[in-house]
């Protein structure tokens, strides 16, 4: 078969779309002279990452070939083979402690789920420095030579000077996934005929009448999984292959809407591909508006994470777009892009992943204006999320704190003059005490403390550590400019309240 030819070769990803496409079909399905799965061709070929794919895919690993030999036997490699072995007894255990499980194979795509899910979260640290870098960008053509003292600190401090405004700094496109036209055109249309019936690839409108067919097929999985009147276990079938279908179109339109290539792309496919993502967005919206007890259970999980309001969702919706204007469809590609901007908009604050949230909106709002369409849908639209939109202040760890502190409903303020010698101690003292991590320490001339809390007792007991630490250290708060508990503080032109960040009006 061609994916186990495309394992032997340790072609990783053509071996990722094939089973995507077939709803992971033929994932332990052997060779019919060896008996040899996919994980044991790969394991025997030395090909590493293609095994831990297929082990995050959720491949039985117990699995042994016409030899006898079980996937940790196909490798001289005793590290490797015990690691194996021991994901294998993991893998035992499980399958042990679910007896009478009515379908095996569901619980190891559930271990597999869960390794994806611990790999997707190592991901993370990557993320964030990624937003570093980009949040280093903005400083570079905002912050003026002078160098901040508290570079000097072993550990990198949260204090810094707050700016009027910056500019809007869109995230820097990623490197092209390594493919050229030609081997998307193909790999595309492999998938359309795989995930459909047999079709001739000759035939110029083949991928269309499949399209057609996968549409139909994907409207009736997510009407299903809407129906509160089917069981949830009824579902697990449902939510597999709603999964299977949002990850590989997300892949595809990442492909295609990628710069450097999204108008070299054959245009027939390039529709293609914008009216099956678009259509299947509305279909991911609806179940995402959906809060019915019978939905909201763990056995759909999976699927409604990916309908959540994610950078992996936002970067399928912001491609689709750019794939609907490259194709003359502007009209459908605003609708997307606000469907996109109300959730933003509407995602409540305590929801908000300080930093995360900041590079969700200016993704949207960096896409929307190279598209011609400007950095938002309205003015009151961009009132509400223009704090995300700009850089308020010229350090990383200070613009991620106060992110935290959007929509907190009290708040305390500290106003000090001291020497900045004696402001920087009594902030890394700050920074040395983890229960003051929601603690933002700014300002030059006028140093400024600040903290938002989720109740008046949290702002109480946040604000004697603070106090604390300023007697400690030497520093004297006087009461005028001080407060030690209030609704709203500003930080800039900004005010920051309950109902959350905004440009005060006066500054306006």
């Amino acid at each position: 078969m061609a994916v186990h030819s495309a394992a032997i070769s340790g072609h990783e990803d053509i071996v990722r779309i094939i089973l995507e496409a077939d709803n992971m079909i033929d994932l332990n399905t052997p060779t019919f002279d060896t008996k040899e799965t996919l994980a044991h061709l790969a394991v025997k070929h030395g090909h590493r990452s293609l095994y831990r794919t297929l082990a995050g895919f959720g491949a039985d690993l117990r699995i042994k070939d016409r030899s006898g030999k079980r996937v940790c036997d196909m490798t001289a490699d005793r590290a490797w083979a015990n690691d194996i072995a021991n994901s294998t007894a993991t893998l035992e255990r499980s399958q042990a402690r679910t007896e009478g499980a009515k379908n095996r194979d569901a619980q190891f795509r559930h271990e597999g789920s869960l390794r994806a899910e611990r790999l997707r979260q190592s991901v993370s640290a990557q993320r964030d420095e990624e937003r570093r870098r980009a949040f280093a960008n903005a400083s570079t053509n905002t912050v003026d030579g002078s160098k901040k003292k508290s570079k000097k600190k072993g550990k990198k401090g949260k204090k810094g000077k707050t700016k009027g405004s910056a500019p809007n700094v869109p995230a820097a496109s990623p490197a092209a996934p390594e493919a050229n036209p030609e081997e998307v055109s193909s790999l595309l249309k492999d998938l359309l005929v795989s995930a459909g019936a047999d079709v001739d690839t000759s035939d110029e409108s083949a991928p269309i009448t499949v399209l057609e067919d996968s549409i139909e097929n994907t409207a009736a999985v997510f009407a299903r999984l809407r129906d509160p009147n089917i069981s949830a276990d009824d579902k697990v079938d449902d939510a597999m292959r709603a999964c299977t279908q949002i990850e590989t179109l997300g892949q595809v339109v990442e492909m295609f809407s990628h710069p450097s290539r999204l108008h070299s792309m054959d245009r027939e496919l390039r529709t293609v591909v914008a009216s099956e993502a678009q259509q299947i967005i509305h279909m991911m919206q609806k179940l995402h508006r959906v809060d019915h007890a019978a939905i909201v259970v763990p056995a759909l999980d999976a699927v409604r994470k990916l309908c959540d309001t994610t950078f992996a969702f936002t970067k399928f919706v912001v491609g689709t777009a750019h794939l609907c204007v490259s194709v003359d469809r502007k009209a459908q590609a605003r609708e997307l892009l606000d469907v996109l901007e109300k959730r933003l908009v509407k995602m409540p604050c305590d929801k908000r992943e300080p930093g995360g949230f900041r590079e969700l909106v200016q993704t949207y709002s960096a896409a929307r204006e190279a598209m011609g369409m400007g950095r938002t849908s309205s003015p009151d639209t961009f009132h509400a999320l223009e704090w995300n939109l700009m850089y308020a202040v010229d350090n990383y760890e200070l613009q991620v704190t106060l992110d935290g502190m959007d929509g907190r409903p009290f708040y305390f303020e500290f106003t000090t003059t001291t020497s900045a010698r004696q402001f920087d101690d009594f902030e890394l003292s700050i920074d040395a005490r983890p229960e003051l991590d929601g603690v933002a320490c700014f300002g030059k001339r006028a140093k400024h403390v600040v903290y938002g809390g989720t109740s008046e007792e949290d702002v109480a007991r946040v604000r004697e550590l603070v106090l604390g630490v300023a007697a400690a250290t030497g520093i004297q708060f006087p009461d005028r400019g001080s407060q030690l508990c209030t609704r709203t503080i500003h930080v800039g032109q900004f005010v920051f309240s309950a109902a959350g960040i905004v440009r005060d009006a006066a500054a306006a």
